[in-house]
């Protein structure tokens, strides 16, 4: 299970074990908006410091948090594409490389609470 912390960033626990996950000098301040675990074993998480992913025991700061993008939600695809909902649009991180996909209509000043991937792969 993965709980995402106020000002503690992740927290995993597992066999009656807790784990604190901590992103190094990023971490102390990290309040994760999301959590999504890829089919990897990768757990990404969208925070008020950006999106961040967990692997191999290390936290990487993916997409950071700037004046003009506040990161929300995190959904993980059918294919591996990470979509992240942010107040400038909707982003994809796919093989390395991060878009943002400012073409897409957004409603309520570009903020996207949630999203979602249907039983046809449509994502919503």
């Amino acid at each position: 299970i993965w709980i995402g912390r106020i000002g503690e960033g992740l927290v995993r626990l597992s066999e009656r074990r807790v784990q604190n996950i901590r992103g190094g000098s990023r971490s102390p301040s990290l309040i994760a908006n999301s959590i999504a675990e890829s089919q990897d074993g990768s757990v990404w998480m969208s925070s008020t410091k950006g999106l961040f992913r967990w692997t191999d025991g290390k936290m990487d700061l993916i997409s950071p948090e700037t004046a003009k993008i506040i990161h929300g939600t995190v959904l993980v695809d059918h294919e591996g594409t990470v979509w992240n909902g942010t107040s400038a649009g909707l982003q994809s991180y796919r093989n390395g490389k991060l878009t943002l996909h400012q073409d897409i209509s957004w409603t309520n000043a570009h903020s996207s609470n949630s999203l979602f991937e249907d039983s046809r792969k449509n994502l919503w």
